[in-house]
């Protein structure tokens, strides 16, 4: 009698997973954010920028944003990995899944996948001056001398002190797919980062500024926009270009920026 309720048991489970297929066992899910290096096709270093959701990504996706110029062709589909440390590649986390490259723009979008999604965070000094992951809670527009930062793959934490904040400066590029020409960045604005310079592999962070969070919190970022490029006009000075986080959402199907409550 025992062996048969066994058997009995064994068909019932049997029965039912047959029936009710059991769902797969998930990839792991992770939780990407801003200031993090990424490799594109494994052939050029980047820096993600602000997580993003809506717009063209759709009611269910999420994003990062990214300069234009990362990309390895002026087209979508590029595989997005993250880079680790010693340079190799880590996990491949989504694609490019939009450009707008030319006409005055250089900016990207990644659309997550492979189980991961976009956290509002970034990386940048916090109350002691030091470099810590701060959450991003609001978008900003920061008015001239106000100190705005970025945290490059390269650079690491660079601040600086906004010069031009109208979005009417411009910047001449080297067509990064047909180098036979020269395009211009239009609709920038512009930090005066001293003798701490960005470098190549900064492109497409954050730029933010920092404010103190109520209740001693410690500090909090406001998003200001998408890191493309420099020029050192000087000796030990130089300028560097960002566009306004505004533009880049509303070029891709009004995205919104994904970000933390204050409390």
């Amino acid at each position: 009698m025992k062996k048969t309720y066994v058997y009995f048991i064994l068909y019932l489970l049997s029965f039912f997973n047959s029936v009710y297929s059991l769902p797969k066992r998930q990839e792991p899910i992770g939780a990407i954010g801003g200031s993090i290096t990424l490799s594109i096709e494994g052939r050029f270093t980047c820096t993600s920028g602000f997580p993003v959701k809506k717009g063209d990504l759709g009611d269910t996706d999420t994003g990062l944003l990214l300069a234009g110029h990362c990309a390895t062709k002026n087209d979508v589909g590029d595989k997005v990995y993250v880079e680790n440390n010693d340079g190799s590649l880590g996990n491949l986390i989504g694609e490019i899944f939009k450009i707008s490259y030319g006409g005055g723009n250089d900016f990207a979008l990644i659309k997550l996948d492979h189980g991961w999604f976009g956290y509002p965070t970034v990386i940048g000094p916090g109350l002691d001056g030091k470099s810590e992951i701060l959450k991003v809670v609001q978008i900003s527009s920061p008015e001239v001398d106000s100190q705005v930062c970025l945290t490059g793959s390269t650079s690491k934490s660079v601040c600086g002190v906004l010069i031009e904040a109208e979005a009417d400066a411009s910047l001449n590029v080297q067509n990064k797919f047909n180098k036979d020409e020269f395009l211009q960045l239009d609709e920038l604005n512009v930090i005066d980062t001293g003798s701490s310079p960005t470098r190549f592999g900064d492109s497409g962070a954050g730029v933010f500024v920092t404010r103190r969070a109520p209740l001693g919190l410690g500090m909090v970022a406001f998003a200001v926009g998408i890191y493309v490029g420099f020029v050192n006009d000087v000796v030990d000075h130089q300028e560097a270009y960002y566009y306004p986080i505004s533009t880049v959402l509303e070029t891709f199907g009004g995205l919104e920026l994904i970000t933390h409550s204050l409390f």
